[in-house]
């Protein structure tokens, strides 16, 4: 753990933690020398076999000479034939290449759509594709797909451009495994019903890709995830459920159906997807029984442990993976309780202390890896847990095992749809009336070490049943996860955000003390798959940047105009966050749709013309225009002057040159700091005595990576330049953001 939590954080000042700790174990004689210097020896091979993650790439040359590269290598784990993509991992002769290999069907070509029934885990193939480096994230909370494929150990990515581009012969014995999960899979779905096969394959293969995307969210959010993963509860059901059967029926005595299971239990691993809870729980059923037959008494943490070191052993990367962090700390945490959870005969009390448990030893981790907590998570589990372990889980088991029967699954499919839609629709129904969960996208290192400190003494006075020292801890760590969550209200720094949203604007306004949250538009893009607007930069971006500063409501929402570019992500973020007040012009179109939601969530509606100046927690926002219906959604754009941060700031929205010519003759002495420029930078806005009436020092332009306009067209780049204005794009530097305090602040670009 030591050495893992050395090269996790970097920091190796936790080697010196061990080192102290084996002196005081050693001076109390509770270790001898030689396992002091086996302690020793185990940490210095772990230091070196447990990888860091690489740097960023500085090796252009490379991407730029790996054009139609071909790869001679084999197919490591499982091909995953997705709806848009084909993936798999590829690993060459040489062992520190590896590659995550991808092929995106052409729906144009019928031809290309085609599986290639070579693809299998273990085939020998030769494959020529392109070698790019994996897409980083551009905005703060954003999924950093780059660095999970270094924690895979990955670095680069294999794009291939046809399935005629893959030669590929052979099959490992782990592939014909994984064909017979997808004949497992393929038998389900066509047995029973879309959902309940979904439902069987996920809680009985691992797989949740059939499953409905809103399920997961909830489950997710409620902190109930690790029931559709499968863990040592879905292991533990099974194995007592196959052993039960070979038992009872006859089939086997206990010796034989131990040496079944002891067969089985990797074979089930593999099927199951091969998860490291699967190992954990698998490879700890397998020791028992192990240890077992030798007649070796051995505790459950030592068990633990043993498992904790081969999985690591077997592939160092394994610390990075989610699964394994939550799978082992909240083992190792029950394992540490069981002397206070079996103090109470009660089966509702134990739930809960189970619940309570398992949820606050993996608190600091919810909030590093998805910026939220849902307190209430404790409560639900201790009617969800019973629901899935004593119904679902083995009836899905149950499905299975009787799906060749004649009518059986027939009435099993109803019956369970009967039962589990219910169950759904009252899960919906919590996550409308109680869903107030606990928003904070940072926990510090030190926070973390603090916080367990706290929950460790919390846990041993309450085994204890020092009843009042065990209060005041719990007081103390309520304050202090109060403390950080208030954090931002404390925070003397505001800062202005133009996220990275592609060919679009979405500003986000933070002011001091969390004085107030305001948006200057909230676009979405355009999907040319789908040939419409998705939610893609709302669930990818905006959402993931307002979870990670903490924030759960808006203040205001100033719309330029009805272009979804520039606020189509302002209906789904009224629906899911406290929205108080939008600002539109007297001009802009309303839809029927964006009108009802807005109403339904209670949001104040405010038309606001030329001339009038709105105060939002004492920032003065003054609108410079339209002045009049132009017939255009562009040029009737809110155009929006306010001072932020002791700077001058002009957001523009889409208006062109006519617009600014009415601007220089209303405002004769209009001065300006910051320029959002017009128009994602068309050669349409921006004209040279624009700039040179208002001479901003900084430029702001929003706009797409090598977008099909474009934009930001030469004439406006040259134009700023020649001025002496300082230019920031997203296409370039990702995110671009204004930290301030007080008067003073500086530019700061997230993507390097």
């Amino acid at each position: 753990m030591i050495c893992i939590l050395s090269i996790y954080f970097d920091n190796y000042y936790f080697i010196l933690i061990l080192l102290l700790w084996l002196v005081l174990l050693n001076k109390f004689k509770r270790l001898g020398k030689t396992v002091i210097l086996l302690s020793l020896t185990s940490s210095l091979f772990f230091i070196f076999h447990i990888p860091s993650l690489p740097d960023n790439h500085s090796s252009v040359d490379l991407i730029e000479s790996s054009n139609n590269l071909t790869l001679i290598g084999k197919i490591t784990g499982i091909v995953a034939n997705k709806e848009r993509s084909v993936q798999f991992y590829f690993q060459t002769e040489n062992p520190s290449q590896k590659y995550l290999a991808i092929y995106f069907p052409n729906s144009n070509n019928n031809s290309n759509t085609k599986p290639i029934k070579s693809l299998n885990t273990g085939a020998t193939c030769q494959i020529t594709g392109n070698i790019v480096i994996p897409e980083k994230n551009t905005n703060p909370g954003e999924f950093n797909y780059q660095h999970y494929l270094k924690t895979q150990g990955m670095q680069f990515q294999l794009v291939i451009d046809s399935l005629t581009d893959i030669q590929c012969e052979g099959i490992s014995t782990l592939g014909k495994i994984y064909e017979s999960r997808e004949t497992i899979q393929d038998y389900m779905l066509n047995t029973y019903s879309k959902d309940t096969a979904a439902w069987i394959v996920a809680l009985i293969l691992g797989d949740d890709s059939l499953l409905e995307e809103r399920t997961i969210d909830l489950f997710r959010d409620w902190s109930i995830s690790h029931l559709l993963a499968i863990s040592g509860l879905h292991v533990g059901l099974i194995v007592a459920l196959i052993y039960f059967i070979l038992i009872k029926t006859g089939i086997m005595t206990k010796e034989k159906a131990q040496w079944f299971m002891l067969f089985f239990l990797p074979i089930y691993a593999l099927l199951a997807g091969g998860e490291p809870s699967v190992w954990r729980a698998s490879i700890m059923v397998f020791l028992f029984i192990v240890f077992s037959k030798l007649k070796l008494k051995l505790s459950v943490s030592d068990v633990v442990s043993i498992v904790f070191l081969l999985l690591i052993f077997f592939d160092g990367y394994i610390i990075y993976h989610i699964g394994f962090q939550f799978s082992f700390i909240v083992t190792f945490s029950l394992i540490l309780s069981r002397d206070w959870l079996i103090q109470t005969s009660s089966r509702f009390f134990q739930l809960i202390n189970i619940s309570f448990v398992s949820q606050m030893v993996i608190l600091p981790f919810q909030f590093i890896y998805f910026s939220m907590v849902q307190p209430l998570s404790i409560l639900l589990n201790v009617i969800v847990v019973p629901y899935f372990s004593f119904l679902i889980i083995p009836g899905m088991f149950l499905m299975g095992i009787l799906s060749p029967l004649p009518f059986i699954p027939s009435m099993l499919d109803k019956l369970f749809l009967l039962l589990h839609e219910r169950f759904l629709i009252l899960l919906e129904l919590l996550d409308k009336k109680l869903n107030y969960p606990w928003v904070n996208g940072s926990f510090p290192l030190m926070f973390i070490i603090l916080y367990y400190v706290i929950i460790c003494m919390l846990m041993i006075s309450i085994n204890r049943k020092e009843l009042v020292q065990a209060f005041k801890y719990g007081v103390t760590l309520t304050l202090f996860i109060t403390a950080l969550l208030i954090r931002p209200y404390f925070s003397p720094y505001g800062s202005v955000t133009m996220l990275d949203i592609g060919q679009g604007d979405a500003f986000i306004i933070e002011l001091p003390y969390r004085q107030g949250v305001i948006f200057m538009d909230a676009g979405a893009t355009f999907s040319f798959s789908e040939m419409d607007f998705t939610d893609r930069v709302y669930e990818q971006i905006i959402k993931p940047y307002l979870y990670s500063k903490g924030i759960q409501s808006i203040d205001a929402i100033f719309i330029s105009h009805e272009d979804m570019d520039h606020m189509g992500s302002v209906d789904v973020l009224v629906e899911e966050f406290s929205v108080d007040q939008i600002y539109i012009s007297p001009y802009y179109v309303l839809s029927e749709k964006s009108a009802d939601v807005w109403n339904k969530n209670n949001v104040d509606i405010n038309i606001i013309h030329k001339g009038e100046q709105s105060v939002i927690n004492n920032i003065p926002f003054q609108v410079l225009s339209p002045v009049r219906d132009t017939g255009s959604d562009n040029e009737n754009s809110l155009v929006i002057y306010t001072e932020i941060g002791g700077k001058s700031w002009l957001f523009t929205g889409d208006v062109g040159v006519e617009t600014e010519k009415e601007i220089m003759k209303n405002y004769s002495r209009l001065s300006i700091d910051v320029l959002k420029v017009g128009h994602h930078g068309s050669k349409s806005s921006t004209d040279e005595s624009f700039i040179k009436h208002i001479e901003p020092l900084y430029a702001l332009v929003s706009v797409g990576e090598n977008n099909t306009y474009g934009h930001p067209a030469k004439e406006v780049i040259d134009t700023l330049e020649d001025n002496g204005v300082f230019i920031m794009r997203t296409d370039q530097q990702g995110a671009i953001i204004y930290k301030f305090k007080d008067n003073e602040g500086t530019f700061l670009q997230y993507s390097p």
